[in-house]
């Protein structure tokens, strides 16, 4: 570095003068004092607050007390290359003569885990996991010794390979290491990228920056102007002005000065005369207008460049000579612009904000900038400059498209980079940029291409864009009349359709599928399930038909794991259990065998299910377990398969207060995954405060999400109608199981049995002949003893209830008699308490002789098994027939029970077996000993003095 540019860069320091921010520097400083897990920090704030200026200040601080210090900056352009904030900080950390790069394919070959193309049998999350733990154990086994902060900027910008890799860093961070992050808030975000660096956030010290105080204003005006010490009013005109935000402030000071406006006005004045935008970026405009024709240019070819860039490159892009080139970047750096780096001979530059480069890139018309593109790419061909692969690839595409030059085989070089580190995000883009380089005409590139773009979208999760392109590739293929890749690609979109039960396009292409040669028996194995568990589903008669096929075709062949959850599902559905449950068996087996993450959660959770609603809490236990250790945390749905279980195990033996617990701490997780992940969730935790004794906040919370349950909303509005039919909401309850009943009855979803038993126990509550009896057929078919979506549901119990409403007496205590029976065995505790209580409320609802001292046995029972089990009680002692501080009588407490649950005089005397005016007179005993005047009065009374109430939790 010559001296002149050397004083020039330490001359460009005062430009970002320290002010204001001595609060945020000192909890900066207080984290590496705190040590234990709140070690790390998360600096959020607009665009120009001062961010970076923060960070720099810390390190600098770190460096001078001998900390090692690791910067990596991610970059605005999507397709900048994977783990690029990470490139930056391997460069120091990898071993001498090796690119940082070249270090992450070394690990990537060494660990076995490099890239495949992506395909349906490919577990993509599991690979690409263990790819981001063996890439985190190497930078935390050098960073092991001493303190290291290790600092990423700009996480906006980052690829989701980087974010992925930062979230394991902070899992096994070990206390030596900090991590010290920056985020730009109001930026557009890829939502997975968003939720992983929300898992940052959540677990760093956030520092959030706002606008500058009046007396970091004045320092900024006193610094960057040769006014006088400014006055109150101008103070509080720049800070409503500017937002206190340092940039604006920095930049409407310089635009004063260079228009002479401050040489003859006050500040105020001159703001005034002006006319200055009220918009950061429109001020930046009206700076770069200033520059000449030329330096605007040497400029603008710096931004297509790249955030930094050499003069010599700039040089070769503009077309004059390297004196030229530095003079007129001279004036970039007069006016704070641009800035240089390195400490090298050779000149580089780097943009002083990167909202700098952005707006000089977006108002370089795009002919220019496609030319300055093709220069750059050219620059890089005559090996006059060193271009990564990934950097060459983007300026080919940008620079010639579809014409002579193009860069289809540099993006597909750089696409399949990424994808040799399983960096699917950034392969798509690469694939995308490939595209733009072929001519329309080419129908049989574009086609290969877009497939592979499908793949790419597909393993980096973004199932509809790979719908997109897998469409456009099917069509091209059809016109080449290439009948294996056009199936190939319609058995991708219909596996990726069936996965998003979008059961219409999944049976199309499915369809599309089997009527082509598919090139493998394995391929038509996994069409032959995925369609014939969808026609199950359905009721059509041809689905065993196509299971069967399928099953002959997979002991042939062999298949992937995922073949035989799908065919598990579909013998589930048609009503061969067994079957299902012995496939799924076979099929968990060989996941666990072929280390396949994705296929061992799905078909442990379809045995899960399958054991607990047989009442095997063991095995279903140990499926559990299988699901927690297969269950990537980064994966919300996987992490909401993995927690259901748990919270229904927990349901399954009555421990309610951990449910709550789980769930509250389960909420705080999959807030960040999206509504739906975070209804399911709240359902669970509103049953459990619903068990509780919290009804009111249960059904408030289950009314809030219930919209965010696609597709399995009847089921949840089913959840929502028990809650309020048992706190007497019994109206909204009744429009709830009206409005959803035919679709849980006859709809295809209603193929297992938890929407029946929920309609069969609001239909109990309510009282509806009509509703009982369809409920009543629907559910006496059903031949395991528990169904559940989000909780439990005893089968023998809820057809007891009905047949109790119906009046069929016998029949409902041989069903709570059977489900005793059943529940004991299984220790089931949750749903046997309930049972029990069930039990006595319809000994009481019948009256007959001997049945108030059978009621009273039964709810003994339920408080004993409570007791023992250590279940949450909602009061200490259950309610006895003559224990209460108004001396009712049995009779009396039997009649305010009836009248609680909304019948009327002639109904409670039916159900007692008494006349009218008994059940008249002993209403007036009542009001008379309660102190009350009418029925809804003793009602309320007799709740809140937990006569009525029964007061065991149950769901």
């Amino acid at each position: 570095m010559s001296d002149s540019r050397r004083a020039r860069a330490t001359e460009s320091e005062p430009w970002r003068p320290f002010v204001g921010r001595d609060e945020e520097l000192a909890a900066l400083r207080r984290l590496l004092e705190a040590g234990g897990t709140n070690r790390h920090a998360f600096v959020e704030g607009e665009a120009g607050v001062g961010k970076t200026r923060l960070v720099s200040e810390f390190l600098a601080e770190l460096g001078e007390g001998g900390a090692r210090v690791l910067r990596g900056s991610c970059y605005q352009v999507p397709e900048a290359g994977a783990y690029f904030p990470f490139l930056q900080v391997l460069s120091e950390l990898a071993p001498d003569h090796q690119a940082s790069s070249d270090f992450i394919r070394t690990l990537v070959h060494e660990a076995g885990v490099g890239r495949s193309e992506p395909g349906l049998t490919l577990d993509v999350r599991a690979k690409r996991g263990r790819l981001v733990d063996v890439l985190a154990a190497a930078i935390l086994g050098a960073t092991a010794d001493g303190q290291t902060l290790l600092c990423l900027e700009d996480l906006q910008w980052a690829d989701v390979s980087s974010a992925l890799l930062l979230n394991r860093l902070l899992d096994g961070a070990p206390s030596g290491l900090s991590v010290v992050c920056t985020w730009r808030t109001g930026e557009q975000v890829d939502p997975e990228l968003r939720q992983l660096v929300a898992r940052v956030a959540q677990r760093s010290k956030r520092v959030v920056l706002g606008g500058l105080s009046d007396e970091g204003i004045r320092q900024l005006v006193e610094h960057w102007t040769d006014s006088p010490r400014p006055g109150a009013g101008e103070l509080a005109l720049l800070a409503k002005f500017t937002k206190g935000n340092p940039l604006f402030l920095r930049e409407l000071l310089l635009q004063l000065r260079e228009s002479g406006l401050l040489e003859t006005h006050t500040l105020g004045e001159a703001i005034d005369l002006a006319n200055v935008p009220e918009h950061l970026a429109s001020l930046v405009d009206l700076r770069l207008a200033r520059l000449s024709e030329d330096g605007l240019r040497a400029v603008s070819a710096g931004a297509v460049i790249g955030n930094e860039f050499s003069l010599d490159l700039a040089a070769q892009v503009i077309g004059s000579s390297m004196a030229m080139a530095e003079e007129l970047l001279e004036a970039a750096i007069t006016r704070g612009l641009i800035e240089p780096v390195g400490g090298g001979e050779s000149a580089r530059y780097k943009f002083s904000h990167p909202i700098f480069a952005k707006r000089l890139y977006e108002l370089t018309p795009a002919r220019l900038r496609r030319r300055l593109h093709g220069r750059t790419a050219r620059a890089a061909e005559r090996g006059s400059v060193a271009l990564t692969v990934e950097a060459r690839a983007r300026h080919q595409a940008l620079g010639f498209g579809a014409g002579p030059g193009s860069g289809v085989e540099s993006c597909r070089e750089a696409a399949e980079r990424a994808e040799d580190v399983l960096a699917f995000d950034t392969a798509g883009q690469f694939w995308e940029l490939a595209l733009r380089c072929v001519p329309q005409r080419d129908l049989r590139m574009r086609a290969e291409l877009l497939r592979r773009l499908g793949w790419a979208r597909w393993a980096a999760g973004k199932w509809e864009r790979a719908g997109e392109a897998w469409r456009a590739a099917v069509s091209l293929f059809e016109a080449l009349e290439e009948g294996a890749r056009v199936a190939e690609v319609a058995l991708a979109l219909g596996d990726m359709h069936r996965w998003r039960q979008e059961h219409e396009e999944a049976e199309r292409w499915l369809t599309k599928a089997l009527e082509l040669p598919l090139a493998d028996p394995q391929g038509r194995a996994r069409a032959l399930a995925l369609l014939g568990s969808l026609y199950c589903l359905q009721r059509k008669e041809k689905g065993p038909q196509l299971l069967e096929e399928a099953a002959g075709l997979v002991a042939q062949e062999g298949s992937d794991a995922l073949v035989t959850y799908w065919l598990s599902y579909g013998f589930l559905v048609s009503g061969d259990r067994a079957r299902s449950y012995s496939v799924a068996k076979s099929g968990l087996r060989q996941a666990k065998r072929t280390a396949d993450v994705r296929a061992t959660a799905h078909l442990a959770s379809g045995l899960f299910h399958q054991d607990l609603a047989r009442l095997r809490p063991a095995l279903a236990r140990s499926h559990a377990g299988a699901i927690r250790r297969a269950t990537d945390r980064s994966d919300p749905t996987a992490t909401i398969r993995s927690m259901l279980c748990e919270a229904l195990l927990l349901a399954y033996g009555g421990d309610w207060q951990r449910v709550s617990t789980v769930c509250e701490s389960w909420l705080s997780t999959v807030r960040l995954a999206g509504p739906y992940q975070v209804a399911i969730a709240s359902f669970v935790w509103a049953e459990a405060r619903l068990v509780l004794g919290h009804a009111k906040q249960a059904a408030d919370t289950m009314r809030r999400v219930l919209p965010d349950l696609e597709p399995v909303r009847p089921v949840g509005a089913l959840h929502l109608a028990r809650v309020l039919a048992r706190t007497g909401e019994t109206e909204e309850a009744e429009l709830l199981l009206r409005e959803h009943m035919d679709t849980l009855i006859r709809g295809p979803r209603f193929s297992d049995a938890a929407g029946r038993a929920l309609l069969g126990e609001v239909a109990s509550h309510l009282g509806d002949t009509n509703v009982l009896q369809t409920a009543h057929e629907a559910l006496i078919r059903e031949p395991y003893p528990l169904v559940m979506t989000y909780v439990p549901i005893s089968v023998q119990r809820v057809l007891g209830r009905v047949a109790g409403r119906l009046g069929q007496w016998e029949e409902a205590f041989g069903h709570f008699e059977t489900a005793v029976a059943q529940l004991s065995e299984g220790a089931a505790f949750g749903e046997l308490v309930s049972t029990y209580l069930d039990y006595a409320e319809f000994r009481l609802r019948r009256g007959r002789r001997g049945d108030q001292g059978k009621a009273e046995a039964l709810r003994l029972k339920a408080r004993a098994v409570a007791q023992e089990q250590g279940m949450v009680l909602t009061s200490p002692e259950l309610p006895a027939a003559n224990g209460n501080r108004f001396g009712l009588t049995a009779r009396e407490l039997e009649v305010l029970r009836l009248v609680a649950d909304g019948l009327r005089n002639q109904e409670v005397a039916t159900a007692l077996s008494i006349t009218l005016g008994t059940v008249n007179r002993h209403l007036e005993n009542i009001y008379t000993k309660m102190g009350v005047r009418v029925r809804t009065e003793a009602v309320l009374v007799a709740l809140q003095e937990n006569l009525i109430e029964l007061l065991v939790a149950r769901p």
